[in-house]
């Protein structure tokens, strides 16, 4: 009984904290990144230090199967990427990677604290909303080049994308925006004014995603839409969810008319016809080289790969080996990955890290979609918000290395705890059981 009170307290004061935290991570993710990452470290470090509390915590919600299957996949995933950084040679990327995966593992403890009190989800897909809407004043400023944003960011490109690489910013502000559609969608609000901040925070994460000429996410808003009609025809919430797809398609299809949009894939059309003929000149080419010399790599240690950072050193000696031929760009060898998530994992961890990188989706994956069958509305949302990110995870992985980017792993790492934590939350809240 002393325990249950004692672990009580600590709850009430450990929420506080991340009450303030918790924001300030998010609205400075892709703002000021820098400082983004001290907030998530404090997080993972409050998690830390609560390790005290988790037998208590356990005594009073046991974990479920589904929660068992995802931290064996975040301590199975960190732990074979230690292996790999202890058994193959250590350079600077190997380093990054590690510090990227290991991630995984501190955040366990983490997971205790967001699965032991149910959260206010108004204000947090509030919060969602507001940062939807920021980014969207970023972008709109960074585009139209207004003065006082331009002193603001060091970190420069010709694309709007705040303080971090472009990808990077598309993959966040669809995301939120998907995570406020979601809420929207699942909730009826009595006030058309909180309806349409919602409305117009969808709208302001999709033309900040727009707005950063990021052809590799954008195929992820035709997903989205095909998520959407097939969560409709599953009958829930028919007409609301029906004008939701309705007006996120005719956004897309007037988007597409923008001509930078037109520019881009008419682009992405011209560069895959030039290297259907053989030049591979373009990004396009470079990055489909890039695939073909991670199955070249990859065909020569197929099982545990050649360990974390080796594509870019690997990729050079194969040239010189002659094993990598002169039809491949020679840029190839100037990248740290191969811009795929799935490919890098099968260079670095071999099959063994494809499987496991793989499961990142699947675990995750499987319980959002088990969610979305639940009676209670707000366990559906925070599924339905789950599978929208691994939607976009996936489809941005195809093109470009998700797990490797703190901005991107961490954000991943906190989101999936959160919802899969206050899934079990509610379960107990509601009596009801998603893995039934």
């Amino acid at each position: 009984m002393i325990n249950r009170v004692f672990t009580s307290r600590v709850d009430v004061v450990v929420w506080r904290v991340l009450h303030l935290v918790f924001p300030l991570y998010l609205l400075f993710s892709v703002f000021f990144r820098h400082r983004s990452e001290t907030f998530s470290a404090i997080m993972m470090l409050i998690g830390m230090l609560s390790l005290g509390q988790i037998k208590s915590r356990l005594e009073l919600l046991p974990l479920r199967l589904y929660e068992k299957r995802l931290l064996i996949l975040f301590f199975v995933y960190s732990a074979v990427s230690i292996l790999s950084a202890l058994y193959w040679p250590f350079n600077a990327d190997a380093e990054r990677r590690l510090l990227d995966d290991v991630r995984l593992l501190v955040a366990i403890p983490f997971f205790f604290i967001l699965r032991s009190r149910e959260v206010s989800r108004s204000n947090l897909y509030l919060l969602f909303a507001i940062f939807a809407l920021a980014m969207l004043s970023v972008s709109l400023s960074q585009y139209f080049k207004a003065g006082y944003i331009q002193g603001v960011y060091s970190y420069t490109f010709s694309r709007p994308s705040a303080d971090v690489n472009p990808m990077r910013y598309a993959v966040i502000s669809l995301v939120v925006a998907s995570f406020v559609l979601n809420f929207w969608l699942v909730n009826q609000f009595k006030s058309k004014a909180v309806s349409v901040l919602f409305v117009v925070a969808v709208a302001g994460g999709l033309i900040a995603c727009i707005l950063t000429q990021t052809r590799g996410v954008w195929l992820a808003i035709p997903l989205l839409c095909l998520l959407y009609v097939c969560f409709f025809f599953g009958g829930r919430g028919r007409l609301k969810l029906l004008s939701g797809v309705v007006v996120l398609i005719m956004f897309v299809a007037v988007s597409i008319k923008h001509p930078f949009v037109e520019q881009r894939i008419s682009t992405t059309t011209k560069n895959l016809e030039r290297y259907i003929d053989g030049d591979n000149s373009s990004s396009l080419g470079v990055r489909l080289d890039m695939y073909k010399t991670s199955l070249i790599l990859a065909s020569y240690r197929p099982i545990l790969g050649h360990g974390l950072g080796a594509f870019k050193e690997k990729s050079k000696e194969f040239r010189g080996k002659g094993i990598i031929g002169d039809d491949i760009h020679e840029a190839v060898g100037r990248f740290s990955t191969p811009h795929n998530e799935f490919f890098q994992s099968l260079v670095e961890k071999g099959i063994v890290g494809l499987v496991l990188t793989i499961f990142m989706f699947l675990v995750p994956g499987l319980i959002f979609y088990r969610a979305l069958k639940a009676k209670n509305k707000q366990i559906v949302c925070y599924g339905l918000s789950g599978i929208s990110m691994l939607t976009v995870y996936f489809v941005a992985g195809q093109t470009g290395t998700l797990f490797n980017h703190n901005i991107l792993i961490n954000f991943y790492i906190v989101m999936t705890l959160l919802f899969v934590g206050q899934i079990r939350v509610l379960e107990r809240k509601t009596g009801e059981r998603i893995d039934r």
